[in-house]
């Protein structure tokens, strides 16, 4: 009996590809917070599915290596390297290995050229020795890397050592695309307190 209609609005949102459907929101939440900025973070999180996909999507168009195919080979080799950080270093309690420093790395570059694992270092194959390799050699400042926890130089360690050609990670920013690529990289991680918790303690990147 009123004299003018209800009217009720109820805004919709379509995502047109079927993964955005299928794939668990935490995996869509990880993939932008690893992406992301934090305010555009929280502004990816109050968007509804179909503008989560467009952001996305437009995110991964500008980094497609080949745009005339039906494949983002650059959105691809992120997703495969997360899942893979994923299976190698997720730590209960710890979080998800892709936001580890392992994991970062693994994404932004891949397998390693070579990898020097030590779990129970010995005379002439521990942190201490390498450090002075390293500081004798390279160029960058070394650090806090000689603070020493328990055990002292037993520390386990593992140095992953990057060769050219080496191409930019899957996310770089268009411009930084076509650049020289580095020939040499070096990442030294340290499990500090032998919890399986291995933190970046140096890097030449």
């Amino acid at each position: 009996g009123d004299a003018a209609p209800m009217v009720r609005r109820s805004g919709f949102s379509v995502a047109w590809r079927v993964e955005s459907w299928l794939r668990n929101p935490r995996d869509v939440e990880d993939e932008a917070h690893f992406l992301f900025e934090a305010d555009e973070e929280e502004t990816f999180a109050n968007l509804p599915p179909g503008e989560q996909e467009r952001v996305l999507e437009d995110f991964w168009r500008r980094r497609d290596p080949s745009p005339g195919t039906g494949d983002n080979e650059a959105r691809a080799t992120f997703l495969s390297r997360a899942e893979r950080a994923n299976q190698l270093y997720s730590r209960r309690g710890l979080g998800k290995g892709m936001f580890s420093d392992m994991g970062r790395v693994y994404i932004r570059y891949g397998e390693p050229s070579e990898v020097v694992h030590q779990v129970i270092p010995a005379g002439g194959e521990t942190v201490g020795e390498l450090v002075q390799e390293l500081a004798a050699n390279e160029e960058r400042a070394m650090g806090e890397i000689l603070i020493k926890g328990p055990g002292a130089d037993s520390r386990p360690f593992e140095l992953w050592i990057y060769e050219a050609p080496i191409p930019p990670p899957p996310y770089a920013a268009p411009e930084v695309q076509g650049r020289d690529r580095k020939q040499r990289i070096l990442f030294l991680f340290v499990d500090q307190f032998g919890t399986g918790d291995y933190r970046l303690r140096y890097t030449t990147e």
